[in-house]
């Protein structure tokens, strides 16, 4: 069973619940399911194939959890660095992994992260230029209703 329709089974089965806290913000169990599913249709419009790598180099986060979900959803295959990890790790990351996109809070240019890595979604308000705002991804898809299933095993 893919991961993603076990989500959506316990989310079916546990209703919307206070699912995180992000100091005076709450996010509700539906609102994150509705992110990450706004957020998989919008990867998979940029291009996003099955089994193609994103990296997510956040820090601990609600955005954390929504471009995870987002990721798997999609079809994709999470690779995921700290938020602390130096520049110079991630490039060795990028070069290991061949990422179709990096989600991330560090406004940097196109050239820190190689050319395997096609989009650049930015989280936050210092956008770096050529990048998209993970926001306004969001705001502009419709959610994915199902998960792409990369193989009958995917778990």
């Amino acid at each position: 069973m893919n991961v993603m329709r076990w989500t959506d089974r316990s989310l079916k089965r546990l209703g919307n619940f206070e699912a995180f806290a992000s100091g005076s913000r709450r996010w509700r169990s539906t609102e994150v399911h509705d992110h990450a599913a706004r957020l998989a249709s919008a990867l998979l419009s940029l291009g996003l194939a099955p089994g193609d790598r994103v990296l997510l180099w956040l820090p601990n986060s609600v955005e954390l959890v929504i471009a995870w979900r987002a990721v798997l959803r999609a079809g994709g295959v999470v690779v995921v660095a700290h938020r602390s990890s130096p520049l110079q790790q991630i490039q060795h990351l990028l070069a290991e992994t061949q990422p179709k996109a990096i989600v991330t809070f560090a406004a940097l240019d196109q050239a820190a992260f190689g050319a395997t890595v096609r989009h650049r979604i930015h989280v936050g308000p210092q956008e770096a230029l050529g990048s998209i705002a993970l926001a306004d991804l969001v705001g502009r898809e419709s959610p994915l209703r199902d998960p792409i299933a990369r193989a009958d095993d995917d778990v």
